[in-house]
């Protein structure tokens, strides 16, 4: 409500939202008319594709960050604790430890709200269920960012969406969601679609009445009734024709439901075949400060495979891609590569690209061939509009797009993949799934995401951690 001068006032709620936007550009909104409330007790999950601004909206409520429109109420004292991506620390950690201490001290802070964007990336599934049970057993207030559809099912009571600028908020949890945006789907293609079938029966009867006024405007010879009776007969038939095309619309009520575009048939033939095994390792012990953190690995990879790394956080799976990638050196045993190996790295936070240059930049800069390159970024919903925006304007989710990109196009032969599903959106994961069961070169790979492993490894190594 509004109090005598005008402010925006909290009386039930614990934060109130109104007509906030942002923009890129002043012909480009990330987002605009967004209201909501944030209610004692919620757990809204923040839910669309990336680039759309989510993170921005949390910065936003959290005042790190202006909106170009609108403003925010706060019940008075409120505090809020935000927790974004954690993207540095000590190597020693693995990045889901690191993750779960700072989620540790967010939540310990004892703010009335909490902002979490991607709480779950690097968390194994102990520290998921961690996570959950924390915001849970506390009938906590939260407003978070996550693609993990386990996660938006077990943790949200509301949901909050930004998908192609408009905003829309849902009171049931994501199955809720879910339902009703597939309701919402198919009750917007039936209207499409008797509209289009309306509009083509209207075509035909037009067509119709065209070629009888033709047919009748042809006077039989040597009739006893004038060529004038036929063609105002001809007439009269031709002006229904053109009445039933003036009830054609002029546009169309009914816009084209969004359609997700199939990923096309892909071959890769730009990867040299290497020698079958590509890897072996031999006895490897890996060790950092004389502690042992992987002993004694045995493993041949051979050509084609799909290996799933699998462990909880700190099991040695980061270091294991660093020996392999020669970063670190076994203290004991050996890897050994075949002939003609290519090793495409793809890290946890894309932290190799260069930020002043553009998705299509460093991508032509491995392969000149642009085709390939845009139906390499179609393939993993990279949206053509920011492909020659710099990496650093860029959301975390499109430039882990861009990072795998590259190892797409470059002639990589063997990929080792950490996390590649973090900070993609649902639709993102899918495609990235549909495109490496497509590609036929060998992949190790690390991930948390369970379905996703399942569906891509063909062989699984499992790591335990050593004691200290």
């Amino acid at each position: 409500m509004k109090s005598p001068n005008g402010e925006w006032t909290c009386v039930m709620s614990l934060l109130q939202a109104r007509g906030l936007a942002l923009r890129y550009a002043q012909e480009h909104p990330l987002f605009q008319a967004v209201d909501f409330e944030i209610n004692p007790g919620d757990r809204i999950a923040l839910v669309g594709p990336n680039g759309a601004g989510k993170s921005s909206l949390l910065r936003i409520l959290n005042e790190e960050q202006s909106p170009d429109e609108g403003r925010i109420a706060k019940r008075r004292g409120l505090l809020l604790a935000i927790c974004l991506q954690a993207n540095d620390g000590d190597i020693r950690q693995s990045a889901g430890q690191r993750s779960r201490a700072h989620l540790a001290h967010v939540l310990a802070a004892g703010a009335d709200i909490l902002l979490l964007d991607e709480p779950t990336n690097h968390l194994d599934a102990p520290g998921r269920h961690w996570l959950t049970h924390q915001l849970l057993r506390r009938d906590r207030t939260v407003l978070f960012v996550s693609h993990d559809e386990d996660f938006l099912r077990a943790v949200s009571t509301r949901v909050f969406e930004i998908r192609r600028g408009q905003f829309h908020q849902y009171n049931g949890g994501y199955e809720f969601y879910q339902h009703q945006t597939q309701l919402a789907n198919q009750h917007q293609w039936a209207n499409y679609e008797s509209e289009q079938r309306q509009i083509k029966s209207l075509h035909r009867a037009a067509e119709r009445r065209d070629q009888l006024a033709a047919k009748v405007a042809d006077a039989p010879p040597g009739g006893a009734i004038s060529r004038a009776f036929y063609n105002a007969k001809s007439a009269k038939v031709a002006r229904t024709g053109r009445l039933l095309r003036e009830r054609l619309p002029t546009e169309m009520r009914t816009k084209k439901p969004w359609e997700e575009q199939p990923i096309p048939k892909l071959d890769f033939q730009n990867s040299v075949r290497p020698s079958d095994p590509p890897i072996t390792l031999k006895n490897v012990t890996l060790a950092y400060a004389e502690r042992p953190i992987v002993q004694g690995c045995q493993l041949t990879i051979r050509r084609g495979e799909r290996w799933a790394i699998s462990g909880p956080n700190g099991a040695g799976k980061t270091t294991l891609f660093r020996a392999i990638r020669g970063e670190l050196q076994p203290t004991e045993g050996a890897i050994q590569f075949g002939r003609q190996v290519k090793l495409g790295y793809f890290a946890q936070e894309a932290e190799t690209l260069a930020s002043n240059q553009t998705p299509l930049e460093i991508c032509l800069r491995e392969n000149p061939d642009r085709t390939w390159v845009q139906t390499i970024f179609a393939c993993l919903k990279l949206p053509r509009a920011n492909v020659q925006v710099p990496i650093r304007q860029l959301s975390l989710g499109e430039r882990a797009k861009t990072a795998l990109a590259v190892l797409l196009v470059n002639g990589a032969n063997v990929l080792l993949l950490d996390e590649p599903t973090n900070h993609l959106e649902i639709e993102a994961r899918r495609a990235l799934l549909e495109t490496l069961q497509q590609w036929d070169g060998t992949i190790l790979f690390v991930s948390h995401d369970a379905a996703f492993s399942e569906a891509l490894a063909t062989h699984t190594f499992a790591m335990e951690p050593k004691p200290r």
